[in-house]
């Protein structure tokens, strides 16, 4: 059969990509990280947000104890996860609260976003995409600068860039074991404690890994072992989960194993002014302003009257009697959170801002165009090879779950950001190699398109 320029094309393209293949990939990685530093040392955004985590880090500089999520003299916290609290804390501690600081927390950020992106590589590498495709994944991940707020303003402070990176690393990690004909209990015990401690750090991340794991045991280990494997995962949470539960006793008076503020986020989302608002952006202002303690004085002066625990309990409990006097409304909302998720609306980009402005609505677009390639990439490569890409689904779908019942936040949908884009390339991949291959009035037609 006579080649076609687009086959042609993509041949000598595929074998550049082939013998460049490891240069292109640290060039990738470089520009990437060489922009985004030079994006946060512009126009005064290595300036810290303010945010629960930064409170807690504070005060843990200055004291050695994780409090004050709402401003000081809030008292012990377990608002937020303590990995990032004491990461910053140490920072601040030896550089203090100073630009220097920030410089260091923001060199992090990007290094561990280009981890990220250098992970997610290698997993799709080992899902036998070609060079040149997963270089494109690689390409849009560092060069779009679509998430640029995200990655280095708000989640220098927050959890959600480490646990990208654990997360995208762990999938690899997966991926590399699942090449094997028979995995051994043994083998499990270092994977579950790098996801135990992600666990601490963000629990929908690791649900999405969780899932991976989960197929890794039924798929590769001798059902005689699932017991032990089994174990071993409990044990590895055990090791991380247990001491801070213990700590949270201590200090709260409650074993929480993860994060007190579940009822705060639920009420946050499910209300009746979220079922059917005029105005998305200014009625989640308003509510914000409401109930949350970092923007209600009267929650504040509540939270300090009652603790913490107590605060976000008693928010959780009036959303659920809402939720179970209102169902049909619960679940208009819970429907929107999801689709939100994966195709976020505009004003989701600066949810604090006074309008919503062109190039969020731009941004919003692209990405829901990314979403559906994506979807269809994570198809397709399940149709093609379900043996190795089963693994990726549950990391792809399974974070996003949590998120319905929280009122959405653009930084969440970080966690599966980077999988999309390599997914959109594998859909843009097969697009390809249908046109390339297809019978000759079909080809001239998706030619000319």
């Amino acid at each position: 059969m006579k080649r076609t320029g687009l086959d042609r094309y993509l041949g000598e393209a595929e074998a550049f990509a082939a013998r460049w293949e490891p240069r292109l990939v640290w060039a990738l990685l470089g520009l990437g990280g060489l922009w985004r530093l030079a994006w946060v040392l512009s126009g005064g955004r290595l300036a810290p947000l303010r945010s629960e985590v930064r409170n807690v880090a504070l005060t843990y500089a200055r004291t050695g104890q994780l409090a004050d999520a709402f401003g000081y003299g809030t008292g012990p916290t377990a608002h937020v996860a303590p990995t990032m609290a004491i990461y910053e804390g140490l920072v601040y501690r030896y550089l203090g609260s100073t630009t220097q600081a920030e410089l260091f927390l923001a060199v992090v950020a990007i290094l561990l976003a280009c981890a990220s992106f250098y992970f997610t590589y290698r997993a799709f590498r080992l899902l036998a995409v070609p060079p040149l495709w997963a270089l494109a994944g690689l390409a849009a991940a560092c060069l779009i600068p679509l998430n640029a707020m995200i990655e280095v303003r708000q989640l220098r402070g927050f959890e959600g860039m480490l646990a990208t990176a654990l997360s995208t690393g762990i999938l690899w990690w997966i991926l590399a074991l699942a090449r094997r004909p028979e995995v051994k209990v043994l083998a499990l015990i270092p994977l579950a404690l790098v996801m135990a401690f992600l666990a601490l750090t963000t629990q929908a991340a690791a649900l999405g890994v969780y899932g991976a794991a989960g197929l890794l045991v039924l798929l590769r280990v001798r059902w005689l072992k699932w017991p032990a494997a089994g174990l071993v995962f409990a044990g590895a949470l055990a090791v991380f989960l247990g001491p801070w539960a213990m700590r949270n006793e201590r200090a709260m008076h409650h074993p929480i194993l993860t994060r007190s503020n579940f009822g705060l986020e639920l009420s946050q989302a499910y209300y009746p002014g979220a079922v059917h608002p005029a105005n998305a952006l200014l009625e989640f202002k308003r509510r914000h302003r409401e109930m949350h303690p970092m923007a209600s004085p009267e929650a504040v002066r509540e939270l300090r009257r009652v603790g913490e625990v107590e605060y976000a309990a008693s928010q959780g409990r009036e959303a659920m009697a809402w939720i179970k006097a209102n169902p049909a409304d619960a679940a208009t909302i819970a429907v929107r959170q999801f689709r939100n998720y994966w195709f976020p609306d505009p004003w989701l980009w600066q949810a604090f801002d006074q309008d919503v402005k062109a190039q969020y609505r731009m941004k919003s677009y692209f990405l829901w165009v990314v979403t559906v390639l994506g979807l269809l990439g994570l198809m397709s490569g399940l149709a093609r090879d379900l043996r190795t890409w089963i693994y990726v689904a549950p990391a792809l779908i399974l974070p996003s779950l949590p998120y319905i019942l929280t009122q959405p936040v653009i930084r969440y949908r970080y966690l599966v950001s980077t999988l999309l884009f390599f997914l959109a390339a594998e859909a843009v991949r097969r697009l390809c190699e249908f046109a390339a291959t297809a019978p000759e009035p079909a080809r001239r037609k998706a030619e000319a398109a």
